[in-house]
């Protein structure tokens, strides 16, 4: 049965609360992390842009996700073999933050520069999420933001939030890989993620080409995509993850 939101979970253990209803939790020796509700910010606006609509059910997976993170888990390794739990959620507020500033007319060059450096999170992980998303949210919903040119590889606020789905979604599953959690992406994510043009680019093995402002990403060997037994495989093989596919 398909949770609501972007993910269904389930672990063996202790039950916790989670926007879908219970989620089995099986590591019971420490607490878990509850943010200081007085720190966030009050309301989210509504939208009936499906962009908005997506990216709200992505970030919303990651919000449960972290609602299960204990104390030790922050150095457990995840499928990006580079980085701990910790290390993905500070890529993922970092990304946030840059976003930010892309949406709010900063260079290119910023963003890659602040991208090698980044250490965003403080003693909270959880709320400094919490925060950056909200923020983001905010800055997508500004008038005439979608459409705004953005100096970065993408051309428009659209096409910069489309490419933040993709993100969060891949990322969200490793953190529940990381925390032992059973995940089944959302479906409108996956195809959404794969109809972007990031899964082109991984498929035809392609790297972001060079500009001023930085240096080209390296290129990965193509995978074009197979016939597999579910589009988020499918999905997941393409960005590297071992799936049923290899």
């Amino acid at each position: 049965m398909r949770g609501q939101g972007l993910v269904q979970l389930a672990i063996t253990g202790r039950s916790v609360a989670w926007a879908g209803g219970r989620c089995p939790r099986d590591r019971q020796s420490s607490p878990r992390h509850t943010p200081p509700r007085q720190t966030l910010p009050v309301a989210i606006t509504a939208t009936n842009d499906p962009d908005i609509a997506l990216w709200r059910l992505a970030r919303a997976g990651v919000d449960d996700l972290l609602g299960l993170i204990h104390a030790g888990d922050w150095t457990r390794s995840t499928p990006c073999t580079e980085w701990n739990v910790r290390d993905v959620l500070n890529h993922l507020v970092g990304s946030n933050w840059r976003y930010v500033a892309l949406l709010q007319g900063g260079s290119g060059r910023e963003f890659w520069r602040v991208r090698a450096e980044e250490k965003v999170l403080g003693d909270d992980p959880v709320v400094d999420w919490r925060l950056s998303a909200d923020a983001l949210d905010a800055a997508f919903l500004e008038p005439g933001a979608m459409e705004r040119p953005v100096d970065f590889g993408l051309s428009t606020g659209r096409e910069l939030l489309r490419g933040r789905v993709f993100d969060v979604t891949i990322h969200s599953w490793d953190l529940a890989q990381a925390l032992g959690a059973g995940l089944t992406l959302d479906e409108r994510l996956v195809a959404a993620c794969l109809t972007t043009p990031f899964a082109a680019i991984l498929a035809r093995g392609e790297g972001m080409p060079a500009t001023e402002d930085h240096e080209q990403l390296a290129a990965r060997p193509a995978r074009p995509l197979p016939k597999g037994p579910s589009d988020e495989e499918r999905l997941l093989w393409l960005c590297g993850r071992k799936t049923s596919l290899g």
